[in-house]
C-alpha cells in the first residue's frame, strides 16, 4: 500500500507540473481547455486548481462575469522548478505518449470485460498507469517483485508490465508462468512479446480480431524512442 500511495503522489506531482506550465503560458485558459489539453476530467482540473490556490502556487482573478484567470505565483514557479528537476520537456513527452498508449490499452480491456489488472514494476510507467486508469472500469494493483509475487499474479485477469529498469527481463520471466493472452505491454517499453525474425511486423499476435488494438508494432516502439530521445 505504501508503494501504491507513493506512486499516486508522484503522479499527482506530474499533473501539477503540467498545470503550472500551462497556466504560466496562458493564465486565461478555461478549465475545460485545461482538461482537454492535460487529458484529465474537468472535475480533476477543478480539484488541482483549488489545491494550487490553497498552497499559494496560483492566484485566481475574475476577468468576466463567468470567467476566471489563474496566475502562477513566484512560489508556484519555485515549486515547479523544484519538481521538474531539469527534465521537464522529456518527462512531459514521455508522460503524454505513455499515457495515450495506456488509455488505449485500458479501453480495450474495458471492451473485453477485463477489470482486475496487476501492474508489475514500480516507477514512472506504473505511476502513469495509475493516473491513466481513471475513467475506465479497471482496477489496478501494484504488485511488488518479491519472492512470492508471481503466485499473487495468478489471481488477476491480466498482468501489465510497467518495469522501466528491465521491461524485457520482467516480461520474459512472467511469460513462463502467466498465459500470454493475460500479459499486457505498451510500445514505450519496447518489449518483444515473442522471439521473432527482424522481418516480422508484429511482436505480438492474438487469437481474435478484437485484440488487434493491443498489437505492439516495431514501428510504434521506434517512434516512441524517437519522441523521448
Amino acid at each position: 500500500m505504501a508503494v501504491f500511495e507513493e506512486a499516486r503522489q508522484n503522479a499527482d506531482r506530474e499533473v501539477v507540473v503540467k498545470l503550472l506550465t500551462t497556466l504560466a503560458d496562458n493564465p486565461e485558459k478555461t478549465q475545460r481547455d485545461l482538461a482537454a489539453e492535460m487529458g484529465i476530467s474537468l472535475g480533476m482540473v477543478v480539484s488541482y486548481i483549488k489545491s494550487c490556490v490553497h498552497k499559494g502556487f496560483v492566484r485566481s482573478r475574475q476577468v468576466a462575469p463567468r470567467r476566471w484567470a489563474y496566475f502562477v505565483t513566484p512560489k508556484g514557479f519555485a515549486e515547479k522548478s523544484k519538481m521538474v528537476s531539469g527534465y521537464l520537456h522529456r518527462a512531459m513527452t514521455f508522460f503524454r505518449d505513455t499515457r495515450v498508449q495506456l488509455e488505449d490499452l485500458f479501453l480495450n480491456c474495458q471492451k473485453q470485460g477485463i477489470q482486475r489488472i496487476a501492474i508489475v514494476g514500480s516507477g514512472d510507467v506504473a505511476r502513469i498507469a495509475i493516473l491513466a486508469s481513471n475513467g475506465f472500469s479497471v482496477n489496478l494493483e501494484l504488485i511488488e517483485q518479491k519472492d512470492d509475487y508471481i503466485e499473487k499474479l495468478k489471481g488477476f485477469e491480466a498482468v501489465l508490465v510497467t518495469d522501466l529498469a528491465d521491461p524485457q527481463g520482467t516480461f520474459d520471466t512472467l511469460k513462463d508462468f502467466i498465459e500470454e493472452e493475460k500479459l499486457l505491454s505498451i510500445a514505450t517499453l519496447c518489449i518483444n512479446r515473442k522471439r521473432v525474425n527482424l522481418s516480422d511486423s508484429f511482436v505480438r499476435k492474438t487469437a481474435t480480431d478484437s485484440d488487434k488494438d493491443m498489437f505492439i508494432e516495431e514501428e510504434a516502439c521506434k517512434a516512441s524512442k524517437d519522441k523521448t530521445a
